[in-house]
């Protein structure tokens, strides 16, 4: 197997993307390659897969094993590409344990039981049309084990990096005795503790059991250079501000930023900022549970001077002593904006600054959140969010290239890195 990316989509969490990063040298023009994919679920029976190049299917025929082979009509500039999507369908009883490259060992761990895929053909462009099956290469360009257990293993959002989950047996059953161990991977993160699904704490490391129902198993680490933020359950919003620029933890957290125009009376239109945040910036974060979010001292992103968001600072701010000549004060309560000439913003949290010239009277303001649009498309001259460039481990310090096996954030993107 070649490297696992993990990417987010708009309305849809996206749990997985394997490419091989196989040298295809072509000439920048559309042409057709050979893609050929296999799905396998592990063990026989307890749980199945379906892959199709369709993003939304009405009703997947799950299998034990598909393949799936086609030609994909590419545009061939660097390395062609074909994107797949994936499901998988747990058998009663059993849970989803995450996605494997050789049918033993773990490479993800994740819960989301629907995968976009992105599959990188290894074969050459073809010069003339050509029926499949024939001429097709003898082994797929990759193929994917989907792991089914009873006892599976997740990490916090946003914590993949600050350490390694190992299970003793992945494809455990009743009766087993196993055995969960969460190790560090630097001297400044710590094992904290594991979650079971109904949130009890466990300290124990190793956890060792005697696998009964279907139970999963989260492993927390505390680290020097994060803060775990808890969200409520079903999704919400936290004001906040950090001394250090930070990245997002996990797929489905977003940054928000607040513009002049995005303003109006009785509403703010809240607009996605990137991959990673400022120091010294307002934000309203928005995220689903606990989050873990990783500082880094890099300082390529651009403070945005436009954003109505304000950082309370480490000493807070105390509302009654701002300047309110030609503006007016909102702090977050119950999930709106509230008009206030008094209050205390506690340290390193955002308050809401909103010019007279908006026009805004009322004293309430309500959110909407327009995540699928980008910063530019709403004020074109607003400078976009600065893009991730380069090679950055979790902790924020950039590389060269990747070295061992792990995670790292390559051009803005998560990815889970194995050497070939």
């Amino acid at each position: 197997m070649g490297n696992f990316t993990f990417k987010k989509l708009s309305g849809r969490l996206c749990a997985l993307a394997m490419v091989l990063f196989a040298a295809v040298g072509v000439s920048a023009t559309e042409a057709d390659f050979y893609f050929y994919a296999s799905m396998e679920a592990l063990p026989t029976g307890k749980g199945k897969v379906y892959v199709d190049t369709a993003e939304v299917v009405p009703q997947p025929d799950y299998q034990d094993k598909q393949e799936l082979k086609f030609i994909g009509h590419v545009l061939d500039e660097g390395t062609p590409v074909a994107y797949l999507n994936a499901w998988v369908q747990p058998a009663d009883g059993y849970l989803f344990a995450g996605w494997s490259g050789d049918g033993e060992t773990l490479s993800t761990y994740d819960g989301d039981l629907t995968a976009d895929l992105t599959l990188t053909a290894k074969t050459a462009k073809t010069e003339t049309p050509i029926d499949l099956p024939q001429y097709y290469p003898r082994e797929p360009d990759s193929t994917y084990y989907a792991m089914f257990a009873r006892v599976v293993t997740r990490y916090v959002p946003g914590e993949e990096g600050l350490g390694k989950i190992a299970v003793s047996k992945v494809l455990n059953d009743t009766g087993d005795e196993i055995s969960l161990t969460a190790t560090p991977n630097t001297d400044n993160c710590r094992f904290a503790y594991w979650t079971d699904s109904e949130g009890n704490r466990i300290e124990d490391n190793p956890l060792n059991l005697t696998v009964s129902g279907p139970e999963t198993y989260t492993a927390h680490f505390d680290c020097d250079s994060t803060v775990r933020l808890t969200f409520p359950e079903e999704g919400g919003y936290i004001p906040w501000s950090s001394p250090r620029a930070f990245y997002l933890g996990g797929e489905e957290m977003l940054a928000c930023v607040v513009f002049g125009d995005s303003v109006s009376d009785g509403q703010v239109n809240l607009l996605e900022y990137g991959f990673s945040a400022n120091a010294n910036q307002g934000y309203l974060l928005y995220g689903k549970g606990e989050v873990t979010i990783s500082y880094y001292d890099d300082s390529y992103a651009a403070f945005l001077e436009d954003d109505l968001l304000l950082s309370s600072g480490a000493e807070g701010v105390n509302i009654d002593t701002l300047d309110t000549e030609g503006k007016s004060y909102f702090l977050w309560q119950d999930g709106k904006f509230v008009r206030a000439t008094e209050g205390f913003v506690e340290p390193w949290s955002a308050y809401l600054m909103v010019p007279d010239t908006c026009g805004v009277t009322k004293d309430v303001l309500s959110v909407y959140s327009s995540s699928t649009t980008g910063i530019g498309d709403v004020k074109a001259d607003v400078k976009a969010p600065a893009k991730v460039q380069g090679v950055y481990d979790l902790a924020g310090r950039r590389l060269m290239a990747p070295g061992k096996d792990g995670i790292y954030i390559i051009d803005g993107k998560k990815v889970l890195y194995r050497k070939k």
